[in-house]
């Protein structure tokens, strides 16, 4: 059985945040969402986290004693 967790994460750095608890085994989940962002004259699409700060992390029995 599985639990999932939230996790909070250091400004800007939920990225590095689940790679690194990936390397350690656990499943992350952080959802992404597609933003149009006017800079200057131009509009790009920028890929941005849906809940900056937080991680889902899925904790496994075999993981946690």
């Amino acid at each position: 059985m599985s639990d999932w967790h939230l996790a909070q994460t250091k400004p800007n750095a939920d990225h590095i945040a689940a790679r690194n608890l990936e390397r350690q085994g656990f499943v992350t989940f952080r959802p992404l969402e597609r933003r149009k962002v006017a800079r200057g004259t131009r509009v790009i699409e920028q890929v941005r986290s849906f809940f900056p700060g937080y991680i889902f992390i899925r904790c496994s029995d075999d993981i946690i004693p």
